[in-house]
């Protein structure tokens, strides 16, 4: 048997990788790898991964440097007779990347002559040709051939297409000097050729072949058929058997060749295109997808999954949980070209990908964020406080990896992981890959503290993992979903950040009862210009507010009369509720443990507050307690209350701790606080009613009251 070689040249271009793995996913579909030896040369430009990549499919890869820059890099293929692939080979087959066999192309490995296609059309025309044959001093009455697809037009009958070289080992010799040779002769004819200069590669070998009397056998058409080209060029063609489609740059979505718009080319076009589809799955390279996704398709980016109203629904999914970590390192797995994220406040963000498009596209839209095409794994322990892992893991065609990435990923998170996945196999397949349900691999994980499904599209759950804490977390703290749901609730988030912060600073936690995450927002953006002024917490408890105003300025009062007075000495078992003594922790505030209905300092205040207060007070001591909250309240100055009422109602909460405060029937209503208000002389301004709070077992009355002048107790 022959000993034939079957050879391409590699650059780095996304397109090409993925031409590249089309040529020999198609080559061993046409059953190829067992009739020859299959080498991709490479320049050095190819990254070492994608080499290791070839050569883990079983191409030998050998180096090469290039012909030359600009217009010289068309003529790289030559560079190919000058390796030792060849060597002991009986016959040499040159291949364009941009080949897509249906047939082995072996077949054409006979005889002692040269083989190859005659090109589509006379580029550059036939007096082209002869003029530079003439300069070459070559014979000027070389045979001419007509054009595969110019009817009546020649060229000369040593000008083949370039896609397919079948060269004998008789001839390779001479073309190892003549071929480099008459090509750079034709790239110094740029007065001649002029937009043809480009073709210098196979002009060349046109002109070595005349030179040596190199003997040729053209191939048929269907040895090499373009794809390329306008539709009209195929209509007067008849149906034949192609073995190898010349694509060029008609490419789908995925990187397959695509069709034409001919039903019998495309027919036998969609045949090779599924050959391969089983090899491509098999040996899914995500780097060369994605390379060439971002690069060729970049409006499209990672498909309909990041696009319009998917799009929209996982930007309103992650946003707020971005906003509950917006001053901690955030860390984006197979960030993408950033559409998701893009938007977001994150002042430390870190987003890698496998794809340097995407990267380089991410880049563009936040030059003040971080991006790299790093490995996960380079990352410390705990280096992010969230993680993002969005749509990646489907995309993981080994269970080997699939199982390594998901260690990965909860080996670098520090409090919170935000991953999608499949909790069932999918309908589709593709470039997609369903190993086991994504809830089920992070169950056996031990680091994972709790699992929750935050939302769904298309076939993909989005899962929020929280990882055991390195340290102790305080028992109140509000959980993630709950506070994520107070960011994407309230609209001054950077408030909350700062609440939340501080009250984990000075309390230990931010309570768990979800609404805080709203009325705490609430009442500090209305209270923002404290400095200088006196403010009076009613019912005070356990809370951040007046810590926050302290430092804003403002001389804070608290008034409380709860019998529980909590140690600062222990803060394990703080909740909202007691007696705290801020003025031991901060001597801007003033603390004190008695009934407000009878608290007096002989002067009045800027603003009083109360914060889900006098709602668990029994009516009568209500209506007192908002006397004395007008006979305090300096002219023009305002009262701020949130109240509790029950879901569905204006009816006020008539619990206090669990217990009744009121006989039913009672304990009134909004409209009796609006009473009392106006009969203790106060205005209400507005106030609103938020309903159907997730969590929650009430319902949410926000009110402001102005006070019409002054009202000081004697």
């Amino acid at each position: 048997m022959s000993k034939i070689v079957i050879s391409c040249v590699l650059d780095s271009h996304p397109k090409f990788l993925m031409q590249c793995w089309n040529w020999l996913a198609s080559l061993d579909s046409a059953g190829t790898p067992a009739r020859a030896d299959i080498v991709i040369h490479h320049t050095p430009s190819v990254a070492d991964g994608d080499v290791a990549f070839f050569r883990s499919l079983g191409a030998r890869m050998e180096r090469i440097e290039p012909f030359g820059e600009g217009v010289e890099a068309y003529c790289n293929k030559i560079r190919q007779l000058q390796s030792a692939a060849f060597q002991g080979a009986d016959y040499a087959i040159l291949c364009d990347l941009d080949l897509l066999f249906a047939g082995c192309p072996t077949q054409f490995a006979v005889g002692d002559a040269i083989r190859a296609k005659i090109v589509d059309f006379p580029n550059p025309p036939l007096a082209l040709c002869q003029a530079l044959v003439e300069r070459a001093g070559l014979d000027p009455d070389a045979p001419t051939a007509p054009t595969d697809f110019a009817a009546g037009f020649t060229t000369l009958a040593t000008n083949f297409n370039g896609g397919l070289y079948v060269l004998p080992a008789t001839v390779i010799p001479a073309l190892r000097t003549a071929w480099p040779k008459w090509a750079r002769f034709c790239l110094d004819q740029k007065d001649l050729l002029g937009p043809w200069q480009h073709h210098a590669d196979q002009l060349g070998l046109a002109l070595s072949i005349l030179e040596a009397r190199l003997p040729v056998a053209p191939l048929g058409r269907g040895a090499n058929f373009p794809t390329h080209l306008e539709t009209a060029n195929y209509l007067p063609l008849k149906p034949e058997s192609i073995i190898a489609f010349h694509y060029h740059n008609r490419m789908d979505i995925h990187g397959f060749a695509g069709p034409l718009g001919i039903p019998w080319v495309d027919a036998e076009l969609a045949a090779a295109n599924d050959a391969i589809r089983p090899y491509r799955r098999r040996t899914f390279n995500n780097a060369i997808f994605w390379n060439f996704r971002y690069a060729q398709f970049p409006d499209l980016g990672s498909g309909i999954g990041s696009r319009g109203s998917v799009l929209a629904y996982k930007r309103r999914l992650i946003t707020p949980y971005i906003k509950a970590f917006v001053n901690s390192q955030i860390l984006d797995v197979g960030c993408g070209d950033l559409e998701t994220t893009r938007h977001a406040t994150a002042r430390h963000y870190a987003g890698i990908d496998r794809s340097k498009e995407a990267i380089a596209i991410a880049q563009g839209k936040r030059p003040d964020w971080r991006f790299g095409t790093v490995e996960v794994g380079e990352f410390p322990d705990r280096a992010a406080a969230l993680v993002l892992c969005l749509d990646l893991l489907i995309h993981e065609a080994q269970p080997e990896r699939f199982q390594s990435m998901i260690d990965e990923l909860l080996r670098v998170t520090g409090n919170a992981l935000l991953v999608s996945g499949y909790e069932a196999a999918p309908d589709a397949q593709g470039i997609i890959y369903f190993h086991e349900p994504l809830s089920q691999a992070f169950k056996r994980r031990r680091d994972v503290e709790s699992i929750t499904e935050i939302g769904r599209y298309r076939d993909v759950v989005l899962f929020l993992i929280t990882k055991r804490p390195a340290a102790t977390r305080h028992h109140n703290d509000i959980d993630l979903p709950a506070l994520a749901w107070g960011f994407s609730e309230t609209p001054d988030s950077e408030i909350l950040t700062d609440l939340v912060a501080l009250s984990r600073d000075k309390l230990g936690f931010f309570p768990k009862t979800v609404i805080r995450a709203l009325e705490y927002p609430w009442f500090a953006k209305r209270m923002a210009d404290a400095a200088g002024k006196r403010i009076l917490d009613v019912g005070a408890g356990v809370n951040v507010l007046p810590f926050w105003l302290a430092a804003r300025g403002a001389e804070v009062v608290t008034v409380d009369n709860h019998p529980l007075r909590r140690d600062l000495a222990d803060r394990s078992n703080w909740n909202e509720w007691g007696f705290l003594d801020y003025g031991a922790m901060d001597g801007r505030i003033a603390s004190f443990n008695m009934d407000m209905a009878k608290f007096a300092l002989g002067t009045s205040f800027d603003v009083i507050y109360s914060v889900s207060v006098i709602e668990h007070m029994p009516a009568a001591t209500r209506r007192a307690v908002i006397g004395q909250m007008a006979a305090l309240l300096a002219p023009g100055a305002r009262l701020l209350l949130s109240l509790d009422l029950v879901p569905g109602s204006d009816a006020l909460w008539p619990l206090s701790e669990g217990v009744r405060v009121d006989v039913e029937g009672a304990h009134g209503s909004i409209q009796d606080v609006l009473a009392e208000l106006r009969g203790a002389g106060l205005a209400p301004l507005e106030w609103g009613v938020r309903r159907e709070i997730p969590g929650s077992r009430t319902d949410l009355l926000f009110l402001i009251a102005a006070a019409a002048e002054a009202k000081l107790p004697a």
